[in-house]
């Protein structure tokens, strides 16, 4: 039987701009969390705006969504992808990070467009695209 694994994507706005440092520190407590359950994914900030990846169990994915929805650090939350796939895109990594800037141009652009796109829509209109997307932030990691 082959494994699934659920992937969901979310945009959120934060509350307050939030400083590398505490960008570091919620990576910090995300990766410990996320290795004790099994979940793994990516992180991008920019702007203002959260957009992460998270991979594993679909109970746990879910619970970890209905947690991160609580957080009085996030607002304007809304889940924007969903997928079911017989691989993780992030793998083993509970919870990647990297400075937008640090992309290159061109991908850099095309997740700042996604993050606009999807900052004034309600989920992801073309997912093999989105997909597309994410795996080439998993190249540039």
């Amino acid at each position: 039987m082959e494994t699934k694994f659920f992937q969901l994507a979310y945009l959120s706005r934060a509350t307050e701009p939030f400083e590398e440092a505490e960008l570091f520190q919620l990576i910090d407590h995300s990766q410990k969390n996320n290795k004790a359950k099994g979940l793994s994914g990516m992180l991008v900030y920019n702007s203002g705006y959260f957009l992460q990846l998270l991979e594993g169990p679909a109970d746990l994915v879910n619970a970890t969504m209905d947690r991160i929805a609580r957080d009085p650090r996030h607002v304007d939350i809304k889940r924007v992808f969903e997928n079911q796939a017989s691989q993780r895109i992030f793998g083993s990594w509970y919870m990647a990070y990297k400075n937008l800037s640090t992309f290159n141009p061109l991908l850099r652009q095309r997740v700042e467009n996604l993050i606009t796109k999807l900052a004034g829509k309600s989920n992801v209109e073309h997912p093999d695209e989105f997909i597309k997307v994410l795996q080439l932030m998993r190249q540039e990691f």
